[in-house]
């Protein structure tokens, strides 16, 4: 299977329209493909405000059953481990050492939290 478009469409469709328009879904399919195919600037420019979105959403475990989780962890889980729906994804380098090298603004959010 191969996914193809712009990164402007990718981005714009799956991640920037607000809640009521956009599927919960969707968005999670769109920041996971993000999260496999972008550079780190634009993983953390597009998937960090996507921490605001508290939406319940099903996951299914390797065992077979459904939990209830939420958009918010699921972005959580993608910046932060290695292996997300059973795929590895690439490494990512820590938000902090890229603040750090100027790429990146700090976050008042993230620093008082993480």
């Amino acid at each position: 299977m191969k996914i193809t478009g712009t990164r402007n469409l990718i981005y714009t469709s799956a991640l920037k329209f607000t809640p009521p328009i956009c599927i919960r879904y969707v968005r999670c399919l769109g920041a996971f493909y993000l999260r496999l195919v972008g550079t780190p600037v634009d993983i953390y420019n597009y998937l960090e405000p996507l921490y605001n979105d508290f939406r319940r959403i099903k996951v299914r475990k390797p065992a077979g059953d459904f939990v209830i989780s939420h958009v918010d962890e699921f972005i959580d889980q993608l910046l932060t481990e290695e292996r997300v729906c059973d795929i590895i994804l690439p490494r990512l380098m820590k938000r902090s050492v890229r603040a750090l090298t100027c790429c990146l603004k700090f976050s008042s959010f993230l620093t008082v939290c993480f």
